[in-house]
């Protein structure tokens, strides 16, 4: 809740996976539910990845998450569904606007994937502290973005970007404004 985790150059799915797992072995620790928020599904694929990082620290792990995913398209929340339903996982979705800051959810780990892309600048902010708000105690927010450009120097310069955000956010956590 208080820090912020740097990720690595070229970040794949496999890295993601073990980002999350370290994060699931401390809830694991703990008896009763692991509730995980996916906001911003956009298809099963983070769903997948969660559950997969879940998996892999075996079927008593993941039988204990709870997912939570929601869009404000009712497609990936039916694919979500669907795929719930054909692995056994316990997903519930939610159709809903992120920028609203009406929605509360109690979570121990929040994935967002490439969602801030998808808000207004002025209203990042507010989508962040709205996270903030939804975590239990000792609840942790990973937050990724997708790089998809072709050129090296295009790709420097997009990390670049992101990393002075993440640095950002690092520094406001550890200040205590967001």
């Amino acid at each position: 809740r208080d820090s912020c985790t740097p990720v690595p150059k070229g970040v794949d799915r496999p890295e993601f996976i073990n980002l999350i797992k370290g994060v699931l072995i401390e809830k694991a620790a703990r008896p009763g539910d692991i509730n995980i928020v996916i906001p911003g599904s956009a298809d099963t694929n983070i769903l997948a990845t969660t559950a997969h990082a879940a998996a892999v620290l075996g079927r008593e792990v993941l039988d204990r998450c709870r997912f939570t995913v929601i869009d404000l398209c009712a497609t990936p929340l039916i694919l979500c569904r669907e795929f719930g339903t054909r692995h056994h996982l316990n997903v519930e979705t939610v159709q809903s606007d992120l920028t609203a800051n009406s929605l509360h959810f109690a979570a121990d780990i929040i994935v967002v994937h490439s969602v801030l892309c998808f808000i207004p600048r002025g209203k990042q902010l507010a989508f962040l502290n709205m996270l903030g708000t939804w975590l239990n105690a000792s609840g942790h927010v990973v937050i990724s973005n997708r790089l998809r450009l072709d050129k090296a120097a295009e790709v420097d310069s997009e990390l670049r970007k992101r990393n002075a955000a993440n640095a950002a956010i690092g520094e406001r956590l550890a200040e205590g404004t967001l």
